[in-house]
């Protein structure tokens, strides 16, 4: 006799591996896939969590009352429209099984999270995921999916892996491109890092209208990813829905003391912020620090001995074997900076940093620093300056980097 046998829609997708959280001999790991809180959970809300342990014999308020007053405080926001759940995951799971279903289409972006796709075809959907020219959710693609069996459009904004977002124009031009009862959900996840003034989480389009929705977390900056807490802001009618849907008592009581506490320091947020924006602009310097000691190391080939020890009397005459690069030099040199932010594009790197003007910048000088080389007329002079450039060679590299920018973009790389 046959056993049970669970729906098709089950088996099209794989069982979720978490990234490893630890490693034989490893004393401290840095688990970078899950962009954990840099500095742990804030100590308001680990002692919250300590005092709400003496009443966990008891059930926790259903509604969430308190937590959805401190939500709106903090926020600015309806309490009678937000909705809590054990992460935002939940919340995202119960609007797909309310809203999708066999015979409907749900579309996200290439690079979306991977619950969107999961959820969705567990719940029947077919997913549909627009392409991401240079990683970046693109509107018209997304526009372009859109068939009479729409039913929901997921963006996750800011991005995770790709680190891009879309501003506040495309994503009311997103909005208004997509017919009123089509639900789009702007999943805000990391919403409080973005320093950018032309974005928007999406309360703004959830007070515009009644067909979307906005997700967020505590798991992100607010360190509490072990918690298992996120909140939706959406219109009356669809706290209405998620309310009927969600269990009775999805969010434990220690959680919710957790995020009241995490909540009521709001200096928190602000010293996450800043430590993530400095921290993003020492990664963008690395392309420029991998430049220079390349240009370094070429130097001390070129002239055989370390160039510290150079001075202006050891230059050789312009034009000798050592001293002189011809113009042709260039070409090899460029090369590699082009194929170095080409490859950096395709892997992520760069719109990661597009979060930051200074991102761009110090990944466009990777390109011209690598060209220095070959620009320089005299290699020794340029290693006992500290590889500082001249007038004429700056000028030079200017003109390389119109051309270089103009080619990228012709190419759909940058």
């Amino acid at each position: 006799m046959s056993g049970p046998v669970a729906r098709p829609e089950v088996f099209s997708v794989s069982s979720y591996v978490g990234g490893e959280s630890s490693l034989p001999g490893a004393t401290r790991v840095i688990k970078l896939s899950s962009n954990e809180g840099a500095f742990g959970p804030p100590p308001a809300a680990l002692a919250a969590m300590a005092q709400a342990a003496a009443q966990i014999h008891r059930y926790p308020d259903g509604g969430m009352a308190r937590l959805r007053a401190a939500i709106g405080a903090a926020f600015g926001l309806d309490p009678a429209r937000i909705v809590c759940g054990n992460g935002s995951d939940e919340l995202i799971s119960l609007l797909i099984q309310a809203y999708g279903g066999p015979g409907t289409e749900l579309i996200m972006s290439a690079h979306g999270f991977a619950i969107y796709e999961i959820a969705g075809k567990l719940a029947g959907c077919v997913v549909r995921k627009a392409p991401e020219p240079d990683l970046v959710a693109d509107v018209d693609g997304v526009l372009a999916l859109v068939t009479p069996a729409t039913r929901m459009v997921f963006i996750a904004n800011p991005n995770n892996p790709t680190g891009s977002l879309l501003g506040e124009d495309e994503m009311a031009r997103l909005r208004a491109g997509l017919p009123d009862d089509v639900l789009l959900v702007v999943d805000a996840a990391y919403a409080e890092y973005v320093e950018r003034a032309d974005y928007d989480a999406g309360i703004g389009l959830v007070d515009a209208a009644d067909n979307t929705v906005m997700t967020r977390t505590f798991s992100k900056i607010f360190g509490l990813g072990g918690a298992r807490l996120g909140w939706a802001y959406a219109p009356p009618g669809v706290v209405d829905v998620l309310n009927r849907m969600r269990p009775p008592f999805n969010v434990n009581a220690t959680a919710a003391a957790a995020a009241m506490a995490a909540l009521a320091d709001p200096d928190w947020i602000v010293r996450g912020r800043a430590h993530n924006t400095q921290a993003r602009g020492r990664l963008a310097a690395r392309p420029v620090v991998l430049a220079l000691t390349l240009l370094t190391r070429r130097l001390r080939e070129e002239t055989d001995e370390p160039a510290p020890h150079l001075t202006a009397g050891d230059r050789p005459a312009r034009g000798s074997a050592t001293g002189h690069l011809a113009l042709h030099h260039l070409v090899p040199w460029f090369i590699i900076g082009f194929l170095a932010l080409a490859g950096l594009r395709s892997v992520g790197f760069i719109p990661h940093m597009a979060l930051a003007p200074a991102g761009i910048a110090a990944n466009w000088l990777t390109v011209i620093s690598m060209a220095a080389l070959g620009l320089s007329t005299d290699l020794r002079s340029v290693a006992a300056a500290g590889l500082r450039v001249t007038a004429a060679v700056t000028l030079s590299l200017l003109v390389l980097g119109a051309i270089s920018f103009a080619l990228i973009r012709a190419l759909g790389i940058a």
